[in-house]
């Protein structure tokens, strides 16, 4: 279903797209290319992206990494091979939020090394790993995906933030759970701050969701 997402999305896009021009897709399982090989005909929306577009006029580059918040993109060097690749005027979509919600102090250590600080600001966290005893400082949202938008701009580049995927969970009235959602809000501040395009795909979803009912949108 996040497939329906990606149609209103593209027609803003294709306005802004010169010849050559590489989209390039950063975020977390619900953006990648068959995010969960155990599971057949499972993918995030980016895998579609390209059926929509003719490659003569723009191509898609999917480097969205599974299980991935900001923190853990940029740490484990995702980001710095996308910025490796980009030329001039290439579009880079960023989605996070999904696995940047796990707390910091979750006993599962594997969502310690993920999350990050629930804030706009350049509010910070000092963490222990309890294995390695290595010390590290983790950031705010706000700080990593404003870190990332300078970094595309530094290679003339444009970033696009996309907020998180709309969750399938309907309320009493029929209509998908619009329940404000703080990671998109969080991004949408963010986009204010660096006059950096943003594409709410939680609403646009909702929005051609909501007259299928929850029958229609059952594929």
């Amino acid at each position: 279903m996040r497939l329906a997402v990606v149609v209103p999305i593209l027609i803003g896009l294709c306005a802004t797209l010169a010849s050559s021009t590489s989209i390039f897709l950063a975020g977390d399982a619900t953006c990648a290319d068959n995010p969960n090989s155990a599971v057949q005909d499972v993918f995030g929306w980016g895998s579609y992206l390209q059926y929509y577009l003719d490659e003569t006029l723009a191509k898609v580059v999917n480097l969205a990494a599974p299980a991935s918040s900001t923190r853990t993109y940029i740490r484990n060097g995702f980001f710095a091979d996308l910025l490796s690749r980009l030329s001039p005027s290439d579009l880079v979509l960023l989605q996070f939020g999904h696995d940047d919600a796990v707390p910091l102090d979750d006993l599962f250590e594997e969502h310690r090394k993920r999350g990050v600080v629930p804030a706009v600001d350049e509010t910070y966290r000092d963490i222990l790993d309890a294995k390695s005893g290595v010390g590290e400082r983790v950031h705010s949202f706000g700080h990593y995906l404003r870190q990332m938008i300078q970094a595309v701009r530094e290679k003339q580049a444009v970033p696009i933030l996309v907020s998180p995927t709309m969750t399938k969970v309907f309320d009493q009235r029929g209509g998908l759970n619009r329940t404000n959602d703080v990671w998109t809000d969080m991004m949408y501040k963010v986009a204010g701050q660096t006059s950096c395009a943003f594409l709410d795909s939680r609403n646009i979803f909702a929005d051609m969701a909501d007259p299928l009912g929850v029958k229609s949108t059952a594929a």
